[in-house]
């Protein structure tokens, strides 16, 4: 049987504060950008999770999944870097993009406290 939640009302947020979601969401739409520009044959990807990495660091922003608590250890990466098969979650590592791969990206960060969070294929 499903049981139901009730989240109640949403909250609305103000001005100031949809600003600064905003300034998060566009660090993690240029992350998407870069592994977009990445993602060539011959790359690695964790060559790509060190660079989504590098750059929300360089912007003062914590890569929001590295870290996050697991089964068995925290994730590894910055970015969750799926090819072909992998459906979602895959860990970045070794594997090289070839030509015609299928690639997903999907990565978060948090930026004077608020976080955002995006995926693309």
């Amino acid at each position: 049987m499903l049981k139901w939640f009730s989240y109640g009302a949403a909250e609305l947020k103000s001005p100031r504060e949809i600003a600064l979601m905003r300034e998060a969401g566009k660090l993690v739409a240029q992350a998407l950008r870069i592994v977009k520009d990445m993602a060539r044959p011959g790359v690695r990807t964790i060559e790509v999770d060190r660079a989504v990495e590098q750059f929300f660091l360089s912007h003062n922003a914590v890569p929001l999944f590295k870290g996050y608590p697991g089964q068995k250890i925290p994730f590894p990466a910055s970015t969750c870097l799926s090819v072909n098969e992998q459906v979602v979650h895959g860990i970045p590592g070794q594997r090289v993009l070839r030509d015609g791969d299928l690639f997903k990206i999907d990565t978060a960060c948090k930026l004077n406290g608020w976080c955002a969070d995006a995926a693309a294929t």
